[in-house]
């Protein structure tokens, strides 16, 4: 029995407006930037403007486009159905009227009341999400590792969005028994590295071992990095509501290794890839992992007191909202939302005819030219902070906007993509198991670009005349490949549509699993784009 990952996601109507959102929300924080650049300039980070542009970020941006992805990944990796479509719904109204008006509440000088009604909202699109991803995962076996940061994410984001709903009740009738500054803080690490980083490993664990091609990658360094960095949350929370000082400097120093051990098993994965050429949705991930050395670097010289002609602090939650999440998410809408609409319009067709692949649904070249704006963007705009120079900040956030134009240029392309319908020819010949292994030659791992044959999926052919079967013995990249069923599928029909009357089985094996050992000269050629 083959993958069925993608027949138990939710349809990619409840999930695409995430996406969108997403996209939309990334220009309209930049846009928002390069009006008010003393809003990050400035030494003072806590003012209206700033937390506008944080929310509309970590909202808007990074949740959304995280809600949207997990809710079509989770079936996938952990072999669940969805546990509740009408729920994912539910989630993205709450989180888009909650975030419009929440922002618009910093923005517009807004008291208490309406923070706490927009809060409150946006409590119960977490409450939601929390039944949503708690159920679907279950008890299922699957990535072990992925779903102990998963499922722990999801409990820092509740803790993270209570946090700033008590802040908000705090501003119409004061009852902290501290200074509120002090549960911002709490507030914003909670969400940045309880939510945000614990969310991104899991994730990662599965998602980029799986696009490298990296079979059972050593994940005891991941074990190290929760541990390490659920103490330092606990440290840190303790420090502020307490005031202990002591315990900040122990807080920092886990949450730091905990990077490091993170990092080491991104790097061992990527050394030790079979697939060596990336392409720039690959490559812009990629790029976002090193920005976290700068963040750790960063964060030093904070807890050491180290003085600056800038806000260190708001230095530090740039450089990782920016240049370690944006980045990371925006290669890795890629690898998402043109699977969800390729899925959606030509799953049902696959084998049928001739259909495209996911890259075919998007502009590449304008994918390159929004790979390059960013990078250079992001370098100019991290220089335009670092040493206080308005042009590179002015010369960086232009090309960030010009970037997230062609992003959601792109993004809109998928979106709204139609199916080329095409014309079918059945032949009638009479077939051998060459001729089966010719026509396999059609069909093409979306991810990977090359066919089935070339890769060494296929592990055997069997032909019997009365009645006229092909049985195809195969495999896959992965065992929790996302494409499975799709192509799967596309074994069968390409069969049937080629040969007139043949009826096919395929037997989806496991042993022994694939290796790039398997993959023949031309398949590594075209792998590696030699």
């Amino acid at each position: 029995m083959f993958n069925q990952g993608t027949n138990n996601a939710p349809s990619a109507e409840s999930v695409i407006p995430y996406f969108v959102l997403s996209a939309i929300s990334w220009l309209v924080a930049l846009v928002f930037i390069a009006f008010h650049p003393n809003s990050i300039l400035s030494t003072v980070y806590f003012n209206e403007i700033m937390l506008t542009i944080t929310h509309i970020l970590v909202l808007g941006f990074v949740t959304s486009v995280i809600f949207g992805a997990l809710f079509q990944l989770l079936p996938v990796i952990f072999l669940q159905k969805i546990y509740s479509e009408s729920i994912t719904k539910a989630i993205f109204y709450l989180l888009l009227f909650g975030t419009v008006g929440l922002c618009s509440s910093f923005y517009f000088g807004g008291n208490g009341i309406g923070l706490t009604f927009f809060g409150s909202l946006l409590n119960l699109a977490v409450f939601l999400f929390i039944i949503n991803v708690w159920k679907t995962i279950g008890k299922s076996k699957e990535n072990k590792v992925a779903r102990l940061f998963i499922k722990t994410s999801a409990v820092w984001l509740s803790l993270t969005t209570i946090a700033g709903l008590l802040l908000a009740i705090n501003f119409i009738r004061p009852f902290l028994p501290f200074v509120h500054i002090e549960l911002l803080k709490i507030h914003a690490h909670f969400g940045i590295i309880g939510w945000f980083l614990f969310l991104i490993i899991g994730v990662s664990s599965v998602l980029i071992p799986m696009f490298l091609l990296v079979h059972k990658p050593d994940c005891r360094p991941l074990y190290f990095s929760y541990v390490t960095l659920i103490t330092a949350l606990i440290l840190g929370g303790v420090s502020k509501l307490m005031g202990v000082d002591m315990l900040m400097y122990l807080a920092y120093g886990f949450g730091g290794l905990g990077i490091v051990y993170f990092l080491n098993f991104i790097y061992v994965v990527y050394k030790t890839r079979p697939r060596k050429k990336l392409d720039y949705g690959l490559k812009k991930t990629m790029l976002a992992f090193p920005v976290l050395i700068i963040v750790i670097i960063s964060g030093v010289f904070f807890i050491s007191g180290f003085k600056t002609d800038f806000n260190l602090s708001a230095f530090y939650v740039i450089v990782l909202i920016f240049g370690f999440i944006a980045t990371l998410i925006l290669g890795q809408f890629y690898k998402t939302l043109p699977f969800i609409v390729w899925l959606k319009t030509y799953k049902p067709f696959v084998g049928k005819e001739k259909t495209l692949l996911p890259k075919d649904l998007y502009n590449y070249t304008i994918l390159k030219f929004q790979f390059y704006t960013h990078v250079s963007g992001f370098m100019l705009f991290f220089s335009g902070i670092l040493f206080q120079l308005k042009v590179l900040f002015f010369l960086g956030i232009s090309l960030l906007i010009i970037g997230a134009i062609l992003f959601l240029i792109n993004v809109m392309l998928v979106v709204l993509h139609k199916r080329k319908v095409p014309m079918t020819n059945l032949s009638t010949v009479n077939i051998t198991e060459m001729d089966v292994y010719k026509s396999l030659k059609n069909v093409i791992d979306p991810e990977l670009y090359v066919n089935i044959v070339d890769l060494g999926l296929v592990y055997g052919v069997k032909l019997t005349k009365n009645p006229l079967m092909a049985n195809v013995k195969m495999t896959l990249t992965s065992k929790g490949c996302p494409m499975g069923d799709a192509i799967i599928q596309d074994v069968k029909e390409t069969l049937m549509r080629t040969y007139s009357g043949l009826q096919v089985s395929v037997e989806l094996v496991w042993d022994p699993g694939w290796s790039m050992e398997m993959v023949s000269e031309e398949g590594q050629r075209e792998l590696n784009g030699m």
